[in-house]
C-alpha cells in the first residue's frame, strides 16, 4: 500500500473556499493535496497536516499534473484519518492554517515561499476559532487513536 494517496473532492472544494475567503494571494499558486496515510510524529507531536514549497525538481515532476502547466508551487500533506474524522469546521481550520504559512513575493521570479508561526497568525487563528481554541488538540487526540487502533489491527 502507498503511504500517499490522492485526495478526495470535498478536500478540494474546501481549499478553493478557504484561499477565496481568506487568501487571494494564493489565486495564482498551484496547490497539490495529498493524503497521508500513516502517522507522522514531529517533535512528539502529531501532525495532521503540513505544508512545503515545491523545489524546481518536485517542479518539474508536477509540470504534467498541475493546471498551469509549469508545476506545483506548494503541497499540503494531510493525515488522511484527522481529514476522516474531523467535522466541517476543523477542515477548514485545517487548511487554513496550513496556507497561514504561505508568505506570497509577489515582486520575485519565485514569489511561492513559506514562514513560521508569527504573533499576528496567532492573533487570527485564536479569534477565528474562539468558539473552539482546543480544536486542533482535540482532533489530535481522535486522530492518534485511531492510528493506534489501525496499528493493533495490522499484526
Amino acid at each position: 500500500m502507498n503511504r500517499y494517496e490522492p485526495v478526495t473532492d470535498d478536500v478540494l472544494t474546501v481549499l478553493k473556499s478557504v484561499r477565496e475567503n481568506h487568501f487571494p494571494e494564493l489565486q495564482g499558486a498551484e496547490i497539490l493535496c495529498v493524503f497521508d496515510t500513516k502517522k507522522k510524529v514531529t517533535k512528539g507531536k502529531l501532525e495532521l497536516a503540513s505544508i512545503a514549497a515545491v523545489d524546481e525538481m518536485k517542479k518539474f515532476l508536477t509540470m504534467d499534473d498541475a493546471l498551469n502547466g509549469e508545476g506545483y508551487d506548494y503541497i499540503i500533506r494531510i493525515d488522511k484519518l484527522a481529514w476522516h474524522y474531523g467535522t466541517t469546521e476543523n477542515r477548514v481550520r485545517l487548511l487554513r492554517h496550513e496556507l497561514r504559512h504561505t508568505n506570497v513575493l509577489s515582486e520575485t521570479l519565485k514569489p511561492w515561499k513559506l514562514r513560521g508561526h508569527t504573533i499576528e497568525d496567532f492573533q487570527s487563528e485564536i479569534r477565528l476559532n474562539s468558539e473552539n481554541v482546543q480544536w486542533a488538540m482535540d482532533l489530535a487526540i481522535m486522530t492518534l487513536a485511531a492510528h493506534e487502533q489501525n496499528e493493533g489491527s495490522d499484526s
